[in-house]
């Protein structure tokens, strides 16, 4: 689905979208180790609304990124011929996924206060 609105809008909306891909990522990874190819494709699988229309360079990035920050690790294993990096979560990356879901709790319920104050929903 292509996105409407100004600059700012699709700004805010794609920091939104790539913030979600990396806490999906972290879940993931979390769940089971596994390299990039496999992580994309149980994503596309999975239907996630915040995930849908990412492609595989922005699951790439995403996981770099997380690389970077210390909250992924990834071992290479030898899989016939070829060399595969497997990405498991740091204990950095167990403990910022845990204040992800926390944080993302008490953010939805907030949301369902507001829509229901504001909006008589």
């Amino acid at each position: 689905m292509k996105r409407q609105g100004s600059g700012v809008e699709r700004q805010f909306d794609s920091t939104m979208r790539k913030g979600m891909l990396k806490i999906v990522i972290l879940k993931k990874i979390n769940e089971k180790e596994c390299y990039p190819y496999a992580l994309l494709k149980t994503l596309q699988k999975g239907h996630l609304g915040a995930v849908h229309g990412m492609g595989k360079n922005d699951i790439y990035n995403a996981i770099s990124s997380l690389e970077k920050d210390g909250l992924i690790q990834h071992v290479t294993r030898l899989s016939g011929p070829h060399a595969q990096n497997v990405y498991s979560l740091t204990k950095r990356g167990k403990e910022v996924l845990r204040t992800a879901n926390i944080t993302l709790t008490d953010f939805l319920s907030d949301m369902r206060k507001l829509i229901k104050t504001e909006f008589g929903q």
